[in-house]
């Protein structure tokens, strides 16, 4: 298993600082089933991240873990890896650590399983801020979601510090959506964004203190 160099910086996330991290996976079909049903778990439970896991199709997967212990999960991922894969069958192709500040997560602790080459799905951004941003906001996504994406979309203002968005349409554009919505338009900014995929479980468990071992409970 190779792993890229990025890893190693991921140790600062076992401190108190959230970070969002893209882990990019190669291997075979069954691995990687296996490795998405765990997520929830491993990640959402023990640690207490949230996030989405991204089916790319042939054998690539693509998990957006988010939190205060991203880099424990890299290493389990890691782990988990060299015990389920032959010899360098699988790839831990990258992870990339961005520094969320004060920002709420964007994802649920579901990790629900989107596959990107699926015709059609459905997602629910939820935006605050005040309502010049919103305004603002929502011109913008009339543009980035029906223009440059072709998404069936419907976007309300609900009260003067929140806009709620629902967006449908083919799941590979649906990411993209969602990746702009991170960023948000230029100029100004949403203060949150939170993401609710239809396809994400609803059930959910609690965290367990006796996972200490794991570093959660450190």
């Amino acid at each position: 298993m190779s792993t890229a160099d990025g890893a190693a910086a991921m140790s600062a996330a076992d401190g108190t600082a959230r970070e969002r991290v893209s882990i990019k996976v190669t291997g075979p079909q069954a691995v990687l089933a296996k490795l998405a049903g765990q997520c929830r778990m491993e990640a959402g439970v023990k640690r207490g991240l949230t996030g989405v896991i991204y089916g790319l199709g042939d054998g690539k997967l693509e998990i957006v873990s988010e939190g205060k212990r991203v880099g424990k999960f890299v290493e389990w991922v890691e782990g988990y890896l060299k015990v389920e894969c032959a010899k360098d069958s699988c790839t831990l192709a990258t992870v990339e650590a961005k520094g969320m500040g004060a920002t709420q997560a964007l994802h649920t602790a579901q990790f629900p399983l989107i596959n990107v080459n699926t015709a059609a799905s459905k997602v629910t951004v939820r935006m605050t801020g005040d309502r010049q941003t919103l305004d603002y906001t929502l011109r913008h996504c009339k543009i980035e979601a029906g223009f440059n994406r072709k998404l069936d979309w419907t976007g309300t203002i609900t009260s003067d510090t929140e806009l709620l968005l629902s967006v449908s349409g083919p799941a590979a554009g649906l990411k993209s959506f969602v990746r702009w919505c991170k960023r948000g338009p230029p100029m100004q900014r949403p203060d949150s964004v939170s993401i609710d995929w239809a396809d994400a479980p609803k059930a959910t468990e609690t965290m367990n203190a006796a996972y200490t071992d794991e570093g959660v409970g450190a």
